[in-house]
């Protein structure tokens, strides 16, 4: 029974004589979970204005802290902090000259080649903030010119900690690796992570066709952090007084490092959070997603950086519609009978039918993304578990249209964990039995791949996409012993916040 459940899927079925029951129950698990079966038809959507301070509008600048608690709004030069329970502000500054002067501003311009006003106006005149975790500090970046502050210090606003992009940068690179180019563009987003250890700079206008946009992380964080709730109230000024002029990743030295051929790029890079990916791998490093696109591929990955010699390898592809996977099996539904080979009942007949018309509407090549966009956007839950893409103009007839498409990607790939094979100790190498199995000894078969699903179609195009999950709810099987995570996809736009919610 559950062979012929599965054959419905885009999965290759190992033969019948090499699996046993237990085999059978647990590729069927796999596959529910790692396709969220469970999660595409218990979807709720909402749709609520966004709240601003009265004095706001809808061009003002605005940052919000991650818990929630704090907003700060930027008007010219003057930040303003709000509360946002009470609607109150609590205070008010003004931005260090030394982030805009003019002669700087032009000196720039014109060492760029690019001497009129528009162009300087362009790519230097505009704000971005961002709101730490607690909202205890304040980045600022305009051009390539980044700002913190510390606003549980009022007397030392006038005293922020200062970095330009490009100038006294620290970056490693591994050996006979030449093809790296520093950032020429400017910044286009900002924002505090993994406990305000890390500034997640995004980076727009690059000279480079092929890297038009870069991601850079900019921080030095301890190699486990968090584990204790007290070394959280140690991050301020001084860390990154410290440490901002280090860079932790930077997406172009990652693809230069992969492949230098200066059109291999890692867009929308994001870091997986390192508790998830305690045990995947035997090697100091770190594990990020990120969509690959150069002239032979075009795909989201889960991609390893060894903290060793810096090099990149490519973990695990996550099906998109540029792989033609669908081909191999879409004439499936086609060829199908429209009866039943067996003897059943009227009612059984048509559950098959609505079965098959269900599991057709499930593996539509529409529920993946094209991964060509220039600008995607990649949130990741905190849990590690939930992957949600958004890719501007797509699902509508012309990629320059407003809005575009959310996809919902599964990156729970097994249990206990995912282990890379050519990182597993020797001891734990499986044994010739388990060779021959789908599974390897993390319990993961590699033939099972994420296929994402369509979440939604918008018509607004959406500047924060974030992902936050929520334990402790009862299932539907209402067993107060069986509880499951609730997700809500938080996309918010210009004028209003939507909210998918998968119970």
């Amino acid at each position: 029974m559950l062979r012929e459940a599965l054959k419905r899927t885009p999965t290759p079925l190992p033969p019948s004589d090499r699996m046993t029951e237990a085999d059978w129950n647990a590729l069927y698990n796999q596959i529910v979970h790692t396709n969220l079966l469970g999660r595409r038809n218990c979807i709720k959507k909402s749709v609520s204005e966004r709240k601003r301070p009265k004095k706001c509008t809808y061009s003002t600048v605005l940052g919000e802290s991650g818990d929630g608690a704090k907003l700060a709004s930027l008007n010219g030069s003057r930040v303003v902090l709000y509360n946002v329970n009470d609607e109150t502000h609590e205070l008010e500054f003004t931005l260090a000259q030394s982030l805009y002067p003019l002669w700087t501003t032009m000196s720039r311009s014109m060492v760029d080649g690019r001497m009129n006003w528009l162009a300087m106006g362009h790519h230097y005149a505009k704000y971005h903030i961002a709101l730490s975790n607690r909202g205890n500090l304040i980045a600022v970046a305009l051009g390539r010119s980044i700002h913190i502050y510390d606003l549980n210090n009022p007397a030392n606003l006038d005293s922020p900690v200062e970095h330009v992009l490009g100038e006294n940068d620290s970056l490693t690179l591994p050996p006979g690796v030449s093809g790296y180019e520093e950032t020429r563009g400017v910044i286009e987003s900002l924002e505090f992570a993994e406990n305000d250890t890390l500034l997640r700079v995004t980076i727009g206008k690059e000279p480079n066709p092929n890297r038009q946009t870069r991601v850079r992380y900019l921080g030095n964080p301890p190699p486990v952090w968090g584990s204790n709730s007290g070394q959280f109230d140690a991050v301020g000024l001084d860390y990154w007084r410290e440490n901002i002029h280090k860079i932790y990743l930077d997406s172009v030295a990652l693809a230069v490092t992969l492949r230098d051929d200066n059109k291999t790029s890692f867009k929308g890079l994001r870091l997986l959070p390192q508790s998830v990916c305690r045990g995947w791998s035997d090697v100091p490093g770190r594990f990020f997603v990120a969509a690959l696109q150069n002239t032979g591929v075009n795909c989201y990955v889960i991609a390893f950086v060894s903290d060793n010699d810096c090099k990149v390898s490519i973990w695990r592809q996550l099906t998109s519609r540029e792989d033609r996977i669908s081909d191999s099996w879409s004439g499936l539904f086609e060829s199908a009978p429209e009866e039943p080979a067996i003897s059943l009942s009227m009612s059984d007949a048509a559950v098959v039918a609505r079965n098959r018309e269900m599991a057709k509407d499930r593996w539509n090549p529409v529920n993946m993304p094209n991964v060509t966009t220039a600008h995607p956007l990649l949130a990741i839950s905190d849990d590690g578990k939930l992957l949600v893409v958004y890719e501007p103009g797509a699902g509508h007839s012309y990629t320059f249209s407003n809005g575009g498409a959310l996809y919902v990607y599964s990156l729970d790939f097994g249990s206990p964990e995912f282990k890379h094979e050519a990182n597993r100790p020797a001891k734990e190498q499986p044994s010739q039995r388990q060779q021959q199995q789908p599974f390897s000894a993390s319990g993961v078969s590699p033939s099972v791949q994420p296929w994402s699903f369509l979440l939604d179609i918008v018509n607004v195009d959406i500047e924060n996409l974030r992902v936050v999950c929520k334990d402790g709810e009862s299932s539907s099987s209402n067993l107060p012993s069986e509880t499951r995570t609730v997700y809500t996809i938080r996309a918010e736009t210009a004028h209003d916040i939507m909210e998918w919610r998968l119970a």
